[in-house]
């Protein structure tokens, strides 16, 4: 799959968590009807102001609209998917909800005793 059809993919998974249709989506981005379709199928790959304004609409940086790509050279493919999967769960958490996840985080990592070297 290439980079404008993942990217496509994830515009999609994005979309579909909204109540925007294509074509909304494609006119509050200021594009033509068809815009955001040709990207979801991976016809086209959104230009860098598009991309910003997605990202804006999705509450994402580019680089989560993009990074997300897998390639054939990614040694584990489902860490990577299990990672987006986290990441999309924490939109709309305040700093301190963000910060009590990562002490939960800490906590199940030291009793499951993960990353800790034998010296």
């Amino acid at each position: 799959m290439s980079i404008r059809e993942q990217t496509g993919k994830r515009i999609r998974e994005l979309r579909a968590k909204t109540p925007y249709t294509q074509e909304a989506l494609s006119e509050k981005i200021g594009l033509g009807e068809n815009a955001v379709g040709n990207m979801e199928r991976g016809l086209t790959f959104p230009a860098p102001e598009n991309l910003i304004s997605l990202a804006n609409e999705f509450h994402c940086t580019v680089a989560d609209l993009v990074a997300y790509v897998e390639t054939e050279y990614s040694p584990e493919p489902e860490i990577h998917a299990l990672h987006v999967q986290i990441k999309d769960r924490l939109h709309g958490f305040d700093a301190r909800q963000l910060r009590l996840i990562i002490d939960m985080l800490d906590a199940a990592r030291d009793r499951l005793d993960i990353g800790k070297t034998e010296d």
